[in-house]
């Protein structure tokens, strides 16, 4: 009946079940690989997201931030309140920028200030990049790549008009 007798007990931290130290680590492990796959990640969207709303793509004035369109108020091409239906920056600070606002459209750059009224516009036409407004005087629009430059070309060449003053597209 050597086998009935009680043995010594074996003390506590022999009894439980586990892994110790390398449950340990590898638990470590997984919250250090979560959090650089974060980091990872979240750097990616923001090296990614050209495409997301900016002063420098065309906009409605509503969404621009008022100091982008102090340039204009300032040069007085709008007024104080008033809010373009298009916005355009081609400087960060808003010191070049196109605009379409109370049935104008309008430019301010580094030669000065430009404006006429849309039934003037006689012809529109240049690349996306560069959309050049003709009428009762000329002026280009410089917008970069996915800017929105060929948006605001067909706005212009779709605006409102009499018939005397409507631009009618050429068939390419």
């Amino acid at each position: 009946m050597a086998a009935d007798t009680p043995t010594e007990a074996e003390p506590p931290d022999r009894q439980l079940p586990g892994c110790g130290l390398a449950g340990f680590a590898m638990l470590l492990v997984a919250i250090f690989t979560v959090g650089i796959s974060g980091v990872f990640f979240s750097t990616y969207s923001i090296l990614t997201s050209g495409n997301e709303l900016t002063p420098r793509n065309l906009s409605y004035g509503g969404v621009v931030d008022a100091a982008m369109l102090k340039p204009l108020r300032d040069a007085g091409l709008i007024d104080e309140g008033e809010v373009p239906e298009a916005y355009h920056a081609e400087t960060v600070d808003g010191s070049a920028a196109c605009a379409v606002s109370g049935g104008e459209v309008m430019r301010l750059g580094g030669e000065g200030t430009a404006s006429m009224p849309l039934s003037s516009i006689t012809s529109v036409d240049g690349t996306d990049e560069a959309v050049v407004v003709h009428g009762e005087t000329t002026f280009t629009c410089t917008f970069g790549k996915d800017e929105g430059g060929a948006r605001f070309r067909r706005m212009l060449e779709n605006r409102e008009a009499t018939p005397e003053t409507a631009i009618v597209p050429e068939r390419q």
